[in-house]
């Protein structure tokens, strides 16, 4: 290879023991060269390859061979870190600059492993070699997910590399002129342990440096102050300094197996006291600066990330705030950052940590009045100068201004005096700040005036983006490389230190996502629209985009006057006139569509000549007021000149909904009345996870014992179906308890703190008399379709308690039929409650609503949807061609239009009628004459005055237990009534009831007499009449302000798709009602079903995704906290069953394998297996894999879990498909919902086949592996042998006796060989 083709370059590396490497990179990529490393201390000779070396630019050869090294270097460690990556760059990128090395390493640390790394930190490593591996750490943490757990979970390595980062950092504020690229490291280090507190052993290594040893730097005023407001601190800081003198004495002591020697404990204690007041000082000293670099401010950014962080966990800021406090940071910080402009950059930052310092005001000191002991001190002191200040109003002095303008009349030693005499001056500020006037003043003047309201800080801003919040860096980042990010953007935590907080970062990083996606929809319609600048200077598009058209003329409306203290309009309104023709067919119909609550965004460019005519449309628009007042303000009047109107899809422009929602409630002063207390607990996190259950009082040992009764309605078929739902559990059936519906008597108590089922007792229910028409029907139609599992009945059980109720159920699990008997349960125990339902989609809602439909004993009536799924249904039925789909989604249209508001009303209209007229031919029945069947008014005057008193008629003279039906005044009215249903002995009664329930409902619908509009009508409908209420996340927000002015009250609230659903969407269903004093919240009960294994709620930019951690859900943060929830395991229990009876049958488990398409059932499966399996009669299959895992394997049987419930997700791709069932050699039996992929054109041909198969699985009675019984000759079978199995629970009690009948063995078997033993020893 010649030195023009590929610049080839070597050089000779010397170490310490004088071996040296030649090394050889190729600048062309593709090029392949061999690395020769020369022995050395005993190493033998070894060649490694290096492949397609992209070098991308001459001055980068060398970092792009040194990457392509790393692998071998870290395994032989050649040349310390920093010398190899010294020689690794060319001097002119290795001399001054270390961006290039943060990146090299970046790229280094994704080959190295979590056992590699902490190899090099027990080593007795170098200042600079430190410094290498602390670049590797950060740089793993921002790119691996789980390395910071493992790397934790190395304790000994971690938590000496934290004490050596420690010393390293404190050694490093000594000498504040080290290079500040090299510092950086360091304190990203910290960053990174700080973000991550939730986990308990990170936790428990960086926690001590915000501990109560910290406090030794605090000033003795202060300590003093904090040790009166709580004694408790006396007693912990006396047993600190007890242990603090015992550590002095004791020597530096050696970890076994470590080259350095560790430092004393009395250093260690050093550390620990100041490695946070270190980074309080350096970040002091830096603002303190004239310029500041570009290392230095990024160390100051980091910096204050750092003190965000911890201020922002209620755990570590506990002492630190106050540390904070006294130290003056924040004032400090702020005096700098507004006077020095080159410190511009930094006041975000500085914003987010007041915040953090104003709303988690914790302090434990006792609130003092400032502005009494100011005055005091004013007419003891300063009688003359502060002569006004004297006899001022208490709002005259907390006004900051005016404060500010009259202490400026006294001298510095006089305003240090004032502080002083105010307790906000200590001794050590008059060595560190002598007769500093200014922050004397600042510090008076934060303390005694008027602090602003936290809330304004959010509440005042708008919803809507504006080009700033789109386009502005500083704002929205727009890099993917997250290191170079370094934004003031707050995190989502697992805890929160009140509501306002939790608010406040919803709110902000909301904001930021839905700029974020708004931003990407406008540049993706302004590309499309190809603006073009004529030579006239004018601009017009030569493209198009359905999202987008141009503005012909906008003109303003009407501009109102500003509210009472309010500084902007009260509403802004203009008109814009468009031209549709470049539209049509559903594109047109779209633009056409617009309703009054949709957002569409107004851009401005030069003027454009008028458009053709023929299509056009005026629309009124409501701009934002705030915006529009500082538009004028700024003098920059573009409302007439904007010239292009841009929507969005409706789907996602729901973001104005949730914000308001979210500053509505920031707004409210007694927000907290407003949550339940056992949901605001565990909302923030701080509390004992388990208090929000409903046994929390068995769990915390208040009771010992707790009753619970159950009202099970149809959730059982059969008393055996009882007792299978709770094994190991005595169930006492009472006398005479036969069929359902039964009621269930639940003893609990507590084991090991954990609630446990003791006895279960079960009777029949007393349920209300039916109609006798009902008799009709078949009971098997009226009947539990689902046989539910043990797991079911348990959630189901759970979820019908008080509190909060967590149900995960991987896919195929039956969440959702879990969460229809839930709420059908409910309905039927609790008639005079309302049920609210959300999930995170319409096809989730309209699944729910045809399952609930299907439950007899809920009543129409009191089903409602808010909201409206059509649009999403008219899509699909035209993007899908297939006529079944199409039917089917039609069906789920129709579906969903019944029971809309719209819809409910024209059936509650329709259902009067039709109750109207049986009164009428009740009427006439009876031989009474009239028109009492023309409205509800006169049909309940007909009841009161003629049907009443013959009920109470009958009733008299069938009330010692008669049945007279000759005599009965009523049977011509049930003359349709079968002659068999008149033998029974309660037809009297039922007769009765249905009669009194048809003016009962007709009482319902008189209010749709008196209401004349739609509108009014929905209302009452919302209100009064629904007892189901069911609506999206989404919609939840649009609708809340509607709600509470209506006065929309609820008790239980239903979550399906929680783990789908962002944090702050999951708490607007919650707040759906207003509270007071006399009337507290209504809410009883949560129930969240999901799966946090399965995918995350939708975050589109990737920072806000990662580093903010808005993907978090409230389900996934509650699992986190540790909160109890069960889990479901219905697909996955009857995998196991057969896994199980196939090696009870002789089976090889080497010869089984279990497949699935999700990791979540896979991980599930893995779980139920290692708990049942992990033993030698069963042991564990062969594998258990995905699909996509085990393609190109196979085996003799394969047991395929197709987990599926509503989508066909991705098994939809048939190459998957056949590689899921091209696996098996001998046997596949697939697991899933036959009818959902019937349904699939995609894998019809293939599902077609298994159409002609057994839905049901069927076993052969008595044979064993291997079968002798020919595969060709099926009629040797007799058909009495084989066994159908109708469900898991049949497999299962199948299995468990066959498992009876093996212990039995096992125990022989071992009594004989033992037997066996004996006798040979006694021979012997």
């Amino acid at each position: 290879m010649s030195q023009d083709d590929s610049d080839v370059k070597s050089r000779n590396l010397q170490s310490e023991s004088t071996s040296s490497v030649l090394f050889m990179a190729g600048a062309v990529s593709g090029i392949t060269e061999a690395l020769v490393v020369q022995p050395f201390d005993g190493c033998s000779m070894t060649q490694f390859l290096i492949l397609e070396a992209k070098i991308l630019s001459p001055e980068h050869r060398w970092s792009a061979f040194w990457l392509e090294l790393s692998v071998a270097f870290q395994k032989l460690l050649l040349l310390p870190l920093h010398k190899l990556l010294k020689y690794a760059f060319s001097p002119k990128i290795s001399s001054e600059n270390g961006k290039v090395e943060e990146k090299v390493v970046g790229k280094f640390a994704q080959s190295i492993s979590t056992v590699e790394l902490v190899g090099f930190i027990n080593q007795d490593i170098s200042d600079e070699d430190f410094r290498v591996v602390v670049l590797l750490v950060v740089n793993k943490i921002g790119s691996e997910v789980s390395f910071m757990t493992e790397f934790s979970s190395h304790d000994d390595a971690f938590q000496s590399f934290v004490e050596l980062a420690s010393e390293k950092f404190l050694a490093a504020a000594e000498h504040m002129d080290t290079a500040k690229w090299k510092l950086h490291a360091l304190i990203r280090f910290f960053v990174e342990c700080f973000a991550r507190v939730d986990d308990a052993k990170v936790r428990g290594a960086v926690l001590r440096f915000v501990s109560l040893p910290c406090w030794v730097n605090l000033s003795s005023e202060r300590r003093s102050l904090e040790f009166e407001a709580s004694p408790s601190l006396v007693s912990n800081w006396e047993k600190f300094q007890s242990v603090k003198a015992k550590l002095a004495s004791k020597p530096a002591a050696k970890k076994r197996g470590e080259k350095r020697k560790t430092s004393s404990p009395e250093d260690s204690l050093k550390r620990d006291e100041n490695t946070m007041v270190a980074a309080i000082s350096m970040i002091l000293s830096l603002v303190r600066a004239d310029h500041l670099g570009e290392d230095e401010q990024l160390c100051c950014k980091s910096l204050l990330e750092l003190l965000v962080l911890i201020l922002s966990h209620p755990v570590t800021r506990k002492y630190f705030a106050i540390l904070l406090d006294d130290k003056h940071v924040v004032a400090l910080l702020r005096l700098n950052v507004d006077t020095k402009p080159h410190l511009a950059s930094l006041k975000p930052w500085v914003a987010l940590v007041e915040w953090f310092v104003g709303v988690g005001a914790d302090n434990v000191s006792t609130p003092r009045d400032f502005v009494l002991e100011l005055q005091r001190l004013a007419f003891a002191e300063f009688p003359e100068k502060l002569k006004d200040l004297m006899y001022s109003s208490h709002g005259t002095i907390s006004d900051r201004t005016n404060l500010s303008k009259t202490l400026r009349l006294l001298d510095a030693a006089e305003l240090v005096h004032i502080a002083q005499v105010l307790k906000l001056w200590t001794s050590n500020d008059d060595a560190s700040y002598p007769n500093d006037s200014e922050l004397a003043l600042k510090l008076i003047v934060d303390k005694v005036c008027t602090k602003p309201n936290p809330v304004d800080a959010f509440v005042s801003e708008t919803v809507y983006p504006t080009e700033v919040t789109l386009f502005d860096r500083d704002v929205l980042p727009m890099e993917d490389n997250f290191q170079a990010i370094q934004n003031p953007i707050p995190k989502l935590d697992v805890q929160f230190l009140n509501i306002l907080d939790y608010l406040h970062r919803s709110y902000h990083l909301y904001r930021l996502e839905s700029a974020f996606e708004i931003r990407e929809d406008i540049v993706d319609a302004v590309r499309k629209m190809q603006p073009k600048q004529a030579i006239t200077g004018s601009v017009g598009y030569t493209g198009n985009s359905k999202m987008a058209t141009p503005i012909i003329g906008t003109s303003i409306d009407n501009v109102a006057k500003a509210r009472i203290g309010e500084a902007y309009p009260a509403r802004v309104t203009i008109s814009v006139t468009i031209d549709l023709h470049a539209f049509s067919g559903e594109t047109r119909g779209e633009w056409e569509d617009l309703r009054e609550s949709d957002v569409v965004f107004l851009l401005q460019r030069d003027d454009q000549s008028a458009q053709s005519v023929g299509s056009k449309r005026r629309i009124k628009l409501r701009l934002d007021p705030r915006q529009y007042s500082e538009d004028i303000s700024a003098g920059n009047n573009c409302t007439e000149q904007f010239n292009l109107l841009v929507r969005r899809n409706p789907r996602e422009n729901n973001f104005k909904s949730v914000l308001e929602a979210i500053r509505s409630l920031g707004k409210k002063q007694d927000i907290e009345r407003d949550i339940p207390v056992f949901v605001r607990d565990l909302l923030l996190g701080v509390s004992d996870p388990r208090s929000s259950t409903y046994s929390w009082d068995l769990i915390s040992g208040a009771v010992t014992s707790k009753e619970l009764t159950v009202d099970s309605c149809d959730m059982f078929q059969d008393l055996d179906h009882v007792r299978e739902s709770f094994p190991g559990v005595m169930v006492d059936v009472a006398e005479g308890t036969l069929a359902p519906p039964f009621t269930l008597q639940l003893t609990l108590t507590a084991v090991n703190a954990v609630p446990q089922i003791t006895t279960v007792k079960v009777t029949t229910s007393v349920r209300s008399l039916t109609s006798p028409y009902e008799d009709l029907f078949e009971v098997s139609s009226l009947r539990q379709a689902v046989r539910y599992t043990p797991k079911q009945v348990e959630a189901i059980t759970t979820g019908m308690q008080d509190k909060v109720t967590m149900i995960v159920g991987p896919p195929g699990t039956g969440k959702t039929d879990v969460a229809v008997q839930i709420i059908a349960n409910l309905y039927q125990q609790h008639p005079t409650q309302k049920i609210l339902v959300v999930t995170h989609s319409n096809a989730a809602l309209n699944d729910i609503f045809a399952k609930i439909m299907a439950k007899v004993d809920v009543d129409p009536r009191h089903l409602l949807r808010l909201g409206s799924g059509e649009r999403d249904l008219r899509e699909n039925i035209v993007a899908r061609t297939m006529q079944q789909k199409a039917e089917r989604l039609r069906e789920q249209l129709e579906l969903e239009n019944t029971f809309s508001k719209t819809g409910r009303v024209n059936w509650s209209l329709t259902r009067r009628l039709h109750l109207l007229t049986q009164v009428q031919q009740l009427a006439i029945s009876l031989g009474v004459f009239g028109d009492f069947g023309s409205s509800c008014e006169v049909a309940e005057y007909f009841y009161q005055s003629q049907i009443k008193p013959r009920i109470e008629q009958v009733e008299s003279a069938n009330g010692g237990g008669g049945n007279d039906v000759e005599s009965f005044i009523f049977r011509p009215f049930f003359h349709d009534l079968p002659a068999e249903s008149w033998a029974k002995p309660t037809v009297i009664a039922r007769c009765l009831r249905t009669i009194e329930k048809i003016f009962a409902e007709l009482r319902d619908y008189r209010a749709y007499e008196l209401l004349r509009t739609q509108a009014l009508r929905g209302d009452y409908l919302l209100t009064k009449q629904a007892r189901i209420v069911a609506m999206t996340c989404k919609h939840a927000a649009i609708v809340r302000d509607r709600l509470l002015e209506q006065g929309f009250r609820y008790d239980s609230l239903i979550v399906e798709e929680a783990a789908q659903i962002l944090e702050i969407e999951t708490l607007i269903p919650m707040v759906l009602q207003r509270s007071d004093a006399l009337e507290p919240c209504r809410l009883k009960r949560v129930v969240l079903l999901g799966d946090h294994h399965q995918l995350t709620p939708i975050v589109r930019h990737p920072y806000l995704r990662s580093y903010a951690n808005l993907e978090q859900s409230m389900f996934a943060r509650l699992v986190k906290l540790g909160f109890p929830h069960i889990t479901l395991d219905r697909q996955a229990e009857y995998v196991v069953a057969v896994y199980q009876y196939m090696r009870l049958m002789g089976y090889p488990a080497q010869r089984i394998s279990i497949l699935t398409t999700y990791r979540a059932q896979q991980q599930l499966i893995r779980d139920l297996l290692n708990k049942r399996c992990g033993n030698d009669l069963f042991g564990m299959p062969a594998h258990v894999a995905t699909v996509d895992r085990f393609q190109g394997q196979q085996n003799d049987v394969v047991l395929l879990s197709l987990v599926r419930t509503r989508g066909v997700g991705h098994i939809s791709d048939v190459r998957r498909l056949v590689v899921a069932i091209s696996r098996a050699r001998l046997g596949l039996y697939v697991f899933g919902r036959r009818a959902l992929f019937a349904d699939c054109a995609e894998v019809k041909e293939v599902m077609g086949h298994f159409a002609t198969l057994p839905s049901q699985l069927q076993l052969l009675a008595g044979e064993s592996y291997p079968s002798r019984r020919a595969i060709e000759s099926p009629s040797v079978v007799d058909a009495s042998s084989v066994l159908e199995m109708d469900g898991v629970t049949t497999m299962g009690i199948l299995v468990y006796q066959m498992v009876q009948v093996a212990q039995v063995a096992q125990q022989k078997a071992a009594a004989t060989a033992a037997a066996a033993t004996t006798s040979m020893d006694t021979s012997a």
